[in-house]
């Protein structure tokens, strides 16, 4: 069977769509992806993740987090995907 110009097209264009799950398409926000971060173990006891935020701006978007010294693995840095805003990554002794 031959396979028209046009139908040859389409096949190869829908072939390199992105494929995305329904976990692909949650976009968490702020507050979520702090709480999340917040649950991140800390190491030998210390403090926490810490945030900062720009308070000057409408949301006080995240601009800061400091991971140091938490067990963070990749799929905790995945929540921060979302956070445009964010000049700043702490990951000291991680």
């Amino acid at each position: 069977m031959r396979t028209t110009w046009p139908t040859s097209i389409l096949i190869f264009g829908l072939a390199t769509l992105p494929i995305r799950t329904a976990h692909s398409q949650e976009r968490l926000d702020q507050a979520q992806v702090i709480a999340a971060l917040k649950k991140i173990p800390s190491d030998y006891n210390s403090q926490p993740a810490t945030f900062e935020f720009d308070e000057s701006r409408p949301g006080k978007p995240l601009i800061g987090v400091n991971l140091a010294p938490t067990v963070v693995t990749d799929k905790d840095l995945r929540l921060l995907k979302d956070a445009k805003e964010l000049q700043s990554l702490g990951l000291l002794f991680t």
